[in-house]
């Protein structure tokens, strides 16, 4: 992977994130509209993922699955506690991991503990997932979430708050 994909990928992100609403506790629906316009908008390959986060043996993120209890009318946001991001080749492509962790309902121990890794908030994480690693930020994948399951999220976004067409 290039240094023009990944400007690529991040071009792509900031513009889902300018035309979602910045509600917490939407990664799902933010990880399958990046991946549709990945993979509509560039020769990348992209894959919606669910799995766990653990930041320094300390579980961010448990794995729930998912993929079964999908459906069109199926709006997760409130009762799904896993994470979703997006993997491009070997990068990790969390759009929604700032706003979840720096909102309100975030614990102030998981947020200090973004800050000592990241620095201060910043919109989206994107980087190797070997550094990640490195860095004792562990994304362990469990699920990938078909074109259908992309589909059934990206359909139910306008029930989870406002959206502008992308």
């Amino acid at each position: 992977m290039n240094q023009q994909d990944i400007q690529t990928c991040e071009e792509l992100g900031r513009k889902v994130l300018s035309e979602m609403a910045h509600l917490t506790n939407s990664c799902l629906y933010i990880s399958a509209m990046l991946t549709a316009m990945i993979n509509d908008h560039s020769q990348l390959e992209a894959r919606l993922i669910t799995g766990s986060l653990v930041i320094d043996n300390r579980t961010i993120f448990n794995h729930q699955p998912i993929a079964s209890v999908l459906s069109s009318t199926t709006n997760v946001t409130s009762t799904w506690d896993g994470h979703a991001w997006v993997e491009v080749s070997d990068l990790i492509l969390d759009f929604s991991i700032f706003q979840t962790i720096f909102s309100d309902s975030s614990l102030s121990d998981i947020q200090n503990t973004f800050v000592q890794k990241f620095g201060e908030r910043k919109d989206y994480l994107i980087r190797k997932k070997h550094l990640l690693n490195s860095m004792h930020v562990i994304y362990t994948s469990q699920e990938q979430l078909t074109l259908e399951h992309e589909q059934v999220l990206i359909n139910n976004i306008p029930n989870i708050g406002e959206f502008k067409n992308i």
